[in-house]
């Protein structure tokens, strides 16, 4: 599992610091080191290296794999819908995309 997937896939408790050691702003990555404690209170520390998207972007790699209809929505972390217009102040994205 990589470091995205483990970070994606752990409960984090309000208490998880942060820490940025750069971003690269050619690539949109971000490379920092997130500390926390899990749910049984054992310290976490992950170091992450995290690439962002645009939508143009998602729209060109879907569109080179085969995906003819692709529909980007906007969300508030976790909470995803179809309801949701795509607006600059989004965090994170809903795409559905047809092949």
């Amino acid at each position: 599992m990589n470091q995205r997937s483990a970070k994606l896939n752990l409960r984090l408790s309000a208490d998880k610091q942060i820490l940025t050691l750069w971003f690269w702003l050619v690539q949109i990555r971000d490379y920092n080191i997130a500390e926390f404690e899990d749910d049984f209170g054992s310290k976490k520390i992950l170091e992450c290296n995290e690439r962002y998207y645009v939508p143009s972007e998602i729209v060109w790699l879907l569109k080179s794999l085969g995906f003819i209809k692709i529909d980007i929505y906007g969300s508030k972390p976790g909470a995803f819908s179809i309801n949701d217009k795509l607006t600059s102040e989004d965090f994170e994205m809903l795409i559905i995309a047809v092949k």
